[in-house]
């Protein structure tokens, strides 16, 4: 199944995926648990070559995944993991990558104030589209 707008809220323990439906007042949430924390992998970045654990890369791939078939993208979480799921995806992904319209640092708040966020953000035809190589 495709879908036009998603955002995705993430951070070292779990990321929510929504799917908007402009016709619907509400979407489709998926959450995807990570199987280690990841700030507890952040200081073995360091010990290989800046390179993510495996178990994080596994995670990224699964949000990235849980993306196919979304052609806007927005990603917002309190930490390092957006940067770091931008950067996987930017790596493994790159039609993914070019999608991906802003990055946000953001706290996390329900499903609902994330959904009404985000369709704040892709009902504002002023907003400014970040390129690829503008985030991170």
């Amino acid at each position: 199944m495709s879908f036009h707008q998603s955002v995705v809220w993430v951070s070292q323990e779990k990321a929510h995926v929504m799917h908007l439906d402009p016709s619907s007042p509400t979407a489709k949430t998926m959450v995807i648990q990570s199987q280690h924390q990841l700030d507890r992998l952040a200081h073995k970045k360091h010990a290989t070559g800046g390179r993510l654990h495996h178990e994080a890369e596994q995670f990224y791939e699964q949000v990235s995944l849980a993306l196919w078939g979304t052609s806007e993208v927005l990603v917002v979480g309190p930490d390092t993991a957006k940067d770091e799921l931008v950067d996987h995806i930017r790596r493994c992904n790159m039609p993914l990558a070019e999608r991906i319209l802003h990055v946000e640092a953001r706290t996390r708040h329900t499903d609902q104030e994330l959904m009404e966020f985000a369709q704040e953000f892709f009902r504002n035809d002023d907003r400014e589209v970040v390129q690829q190589n503008d985030f991170g």
